[in-house]
């Protein structure tokens, strides 16, 4: 309670005895007028407390403002001390509590984040969930389920109960992650159907009753731990994009199905798009219309990139299966968030690209003339094999045309990489990694390219060589990890890899990551989320390399509480 008339402040109290007996970080029993409490639900995949680790000697608290990076309010106690106090937060738009236990060197063992949450001071708030972990280390995904003392934890898995691989999952504007699609694979289907790129043996078990192409979408919620269903897609489709538009609706495109053939299941690419939107969550998804029934080609295997300049979605390259022939197409389309509607070029003029490819990377500039509408895609597999070419898409003219021109080549011939633009140096380098070279062994450099000058120079070598790897950016530190994939072996990797950023020459530096995955994983998803947790969802794994329905949290190290970086840009290299 507080009295009226007098400044209210937030006040986070630490009692570990409450703390180690219910999970209740603030478990305050002394009454003050002038002070609310701010309770927050702390656990570990062991249990509802922060556990006693070797060398733990000082717990941390803090509490920051998520959308600035500033610390609000800061403070540290012993351990062993019993409680505290965390004042003078009175307001913020999105508050994010950081729980950290520290060594004697003020090394964090143990740390974790709040999701983001607006508060005023008297709101009443549901006390957040923290989950607990060393940094950078890989866990089992947990919840803490259950109420008052009978909370406890819980492994999460997908609520809907098929596993998927070559899914699609993507964040949405309000922090929950999206999980779409997907394909139930296996090297030991009873009936099976291959899949163009993919690993010998590795198919698609039409067996199943959903012919092994799953339309299931669930939404995955950090605050509460848990999946929860949505309304299922109209179409079957894997090996398809999914991407967040500006208004916040998710577009999902193409990818391939299993249809009813003459002879028995086939697959067959998908010339349609649909739309799920999050302010109706039960309502339909809504298909997309084009210059066809949809899009112009069927395709999977292509790269969907958002252009901030207006909204729109291009939908590059991609394979097209048709009767069992096999196509790597050569265009490009381009979505309209305005009409909601795919588009080509003005009077129906096909975008064509340089060289047909699939299996390859597309990047927004963001750096100098041309940022945000400017396109760079990376290698991919033509007609030859993997390429070393990449090619830009621009808008030219008056604004209304979309062309492709030759970009610099790459160091590497290479498809099934993973590339990201990187936000550190005001967006100038485009960072690539993995995949498989000419002669189909994996790609052991990582190279970038400077937009401002069009060269791609070698940023050091991978320990652990991978195929389809996934490239996650950490948003303070601009440091990039590497996860999972397919190995030299064969197998799924379990090896994750930290390439950290220089801030002063905009360099990379690969350092190793503390604990490899729960799983190994290849044709998986890694989405970052406010919480500072990267979920990895599904994928196959195993000898049999088997679709899974488990996922696990990658605990990443992003810097102290508030900490950030911003770099100054240069003009591009790339025309319009």
């Amino acid at each position: 309670m507080r009295t009226m008339g007098r400044r209210a402040e937030r006040w986070v109290r630490a009692g570990w005895a409450a703390l180690l007996a219910t999970g209740l970080l603030a478990g305050c029993t002394e009454a003050r007028v002038d002070e609310e409490q701010l309770s927050a639900l702390v656990f570990t995949p062991e249990g509802a407390q922060i556990p006693a680790v070797s060398g733990l000697e000082t717990v941390r608290l803090t509490a920051m403002d998520y959308s600035r990076r500033e610390v609000l309010a800061q403070a540290e106690f012993p351990y062993g001390s019993g409680g505290g106090t965390l004042g003078g937060v009175t307001f913020a738009e999105r508050l994010q509590l950081v729980v950290e236990g520290l060594d004697a060197l003020g090394n964090p063992l143990l740390q974790g984040r709040s999701m983001p949450f607006r508060y005023l001071a008297g709101d009443r708030v549901d006390a957040p969930r923290i989950f607990l972990s060393t940094p950078d280390t890989f866990s089992e995904a947990t919840a803490l389920t259950g109420e008052g003392d009978a909370l406890q934890p819980q492994e999460v898995r997908f609520q809907v109960a098929s596993p998927r691989a070559g899914h699609a999952a993507v964040r949405l504007k309000n922090g929950l992650v999206l999980v779409v699609g997907g394909a139930q694979l296996t090297t030991e289907a009873a009936e099976g159907l291959a899949l163009p790129g993919l690993p010998e043996g590795l198919e698609v078990d039409s067996a199943e009753d959903d012919g092994g192409v799953l339309d299931t979408a669930e939404l995955y919620d950090p605050a509460t731990g848990l999946f929860f269903p949505m309304p299922s897609m109209r179409f079957p489709r894997a090996f398809h994009t999914a991407t967040l538009l500006d208004d916040g609706r998710v577009l999902v495109a193409g990818g391939v199905t299993v249809l009813d053939g003459d002879d028995g299941p086939e697959l067959a690419t998908l010339a349609s798009a649909e739309i799920f939107d999050p302010s109706q969550p039960s309502a339909p998804w809504t298909l997309v219309a084009g210059s066809g029934e949809g899009l112009s080609d069927g395709r999977a295997w292509h790269t969907a990139t958002l252009r901030r300049s207006d909204g729109s979605v291009v939908l590059i390259g991609g394979r097209q299966i048709d009767d069992g022939a096999v196509e790597v197409l050569g265009t490009a389309e381009i979505f309209n968030p305005q009409r909601d509607r795919f588009e080509l070029n003005p009077g129906d003029e096909p975008i064509e690209m340089e060289t047909p490819r699939a299996g390859h990377t597309a990047e927004l500039v963001l750096s100098g003339r041309g940022a945000g509408k400017t396109i760079l895609v990376l290698g991919g597999e033509g007609e030859g094999g993997p390429l070393r070419s990449t090619e830009v898409l621009t808008v030219v003219g008056d604004g209304a045309r979309s062309a492709f021109s030759e970009g610099p080549a790459m160091r590497s011939a290479r498809v099934g990489h993973a590339s990201r633009t990187a936000s550190g140096n005001g967006g100038r380098q485009i960072v690539v990694v993995g995949g498989r070279g000419a002669d189909g062994a994996l790609v052991e450099e990582i190279e970038a390219v400077d937009v401002t000058v069009g060269e791609f120079t070698s940023q050091g070598r991978l320990s652990e060589l991978r195929d389809a790897p996934s490239l996650i950016e950490l948003p303070q530190t601009q440091d990039m990890v590497v996860l999972g994939g397919l190995g030299e072996d064969g197998r799924p990797v379990r090896a994750a890899e930290r390439l950290a950023f220089n801030p002063v020459d905009g360099s990379y530096t690969r350092v190793p990551v503390d604990g490899p995955m729960v799983r190994a994983r290849h044709l998986h998803t890694a989405t970052l989320m406010d919480n500072g947790l990267v979920l990895v969802t599904g994928g196959v794994s195993g000898a049999s390399l088997t679709s899974q329905d488990d996922v696990e949290f990658f605990n990443a190290d992003d810097g102290e509480p508030g900490f950030s970086y911003e770099a100054s840009g240069g003009e591009s290299g790339f025309s319009e």
